[in-house]
């Protein structure tokens, strides 16, 4: 089963920092390109490899959110966004359900059909 059949995915740019479990110091920065309700695509320079577990901390408004996952796929590496190429890493949600995933895909949904609204007033 893969990632992107099962659940809806919207656009993103949201800015996330992630890193290994117990390893918070050593994090790395990356741009949300991709999200639905099971998982993310996080565009970066530094992808980690599959099966790595990984925590994903974002900010949206006033509330941070830390969410744990799973890298299932990486794309490139330094070399290949450098050039421009892109680099990043799927990531699947290890609790999809949770309250913290569902702000973040209502978040997005939300921004969405703002933008949309924005487009058709012009």
């Amino acid at each position: 089963m893969k990632l992107r059949d099962r659940a809806q995915r919207r656009s993103a740019r949201l800015l996330v920092s992630f890193w290994r479990p117990r390893r918070e110091s050593d994090y790395h920065e990356g741009r949300i390109v991709d999200v639905s309700a099971t998982g993310c695509f996080i565009a970066t320079k530094s992808p980690f490899p599959p099966p790595t577990s990984v925590v994903l901390r974002l900010v949206l408004g006033d509330e941070r959110l830390d969410i744990r996952g799973e890298v299932v796929r990486t794309v490139g590496d330094v070399d290949s966004f450098r050039s421009g190429q892109g680099s990043g890493m799927a990531v699947r949600f290890q609790h999809p359900g949770s309250d913290r995933v569902r702000q973040l895909t209502e978040h997005r949904k939300s921004r969405a059909d703002e933008h949309s609204n924005r487009s058709r007033d012009r």
